[in-house]
């Protein structure tokens, strides 16, 4: 069974409508990367990948969480959850959104190919929250059980990372 390595909770801003998870050596590096088939609101590239936000989220709280296997799912209603394999160097992870980064106190060991999974939530208490895309729901759910991992934020993301030789 794959145990929690390491674990950080960081509030950030959210501009341009994302937020990112960057290996710390090239947070320099990132671009706007495109959505791959199979995936709607992640983007990933390698050493680093972004979440799609609503553009009237502006206060996020990200959790970043490094496993030493596949990390458990959890199992309450959130408002998405996607997943995705990338590529990221060794060492200290930040999150970022515009000019807002933060480096969390999360580490991956090696240089790699790892497993991110995203799980979200928007807060009922400052939504409505409108999609960015036409063919989907208009207004996203806001599902309740969220209130601690919000804190008073806007969105709550869950980011957790694990090898990608482990994911089987």
């Amino acid at each position: 069974m794959a145990g929690l390595v390491d674990a950080s909770t960081v509030r950030l801003g959210v501009d341009d409508g994302f937020v990112g998870l960057v290996g710390e050596a090239m947070r320099g590096d990132v671009f706007a990367p495109d959505v791959p088939a199979g995936l709607r609101w992640m983007a990933p590239a390698e050493g680093f990948v972004e979440l799609k936000c609503p553009s009237d989220v502006i206060r996020s709280r990200v959790r970043v969480e490094y496993w030493d296997g596949a990390s458990p799912t959890d199992d309450r209603v959130w408002s998405g959850r996607e997943e995705t394999e990338i590529y990221f160097p060794g060492g200290e992870l930040c999150v970022y959104s515009g000019n807002d980064r933060r480096t969390v106190q999360v580490a991956v060991p090696d240089s790699g190919r790892y497993r991110v999974r995203m799980t979200w939530t928007f807060n009922p208490d400052t939504g409505p929250y409108f999609s960015p895309y036409p063919d989907g729901p208009e207004i996203l759910e806001t599902p309740p059980g969220h209130e601690a991992d919000l804190d008073g934020a806007d969105c709550y993301c869950l980011m957790q990372i694990w090898p990608a030789a482990s994911a089987s």
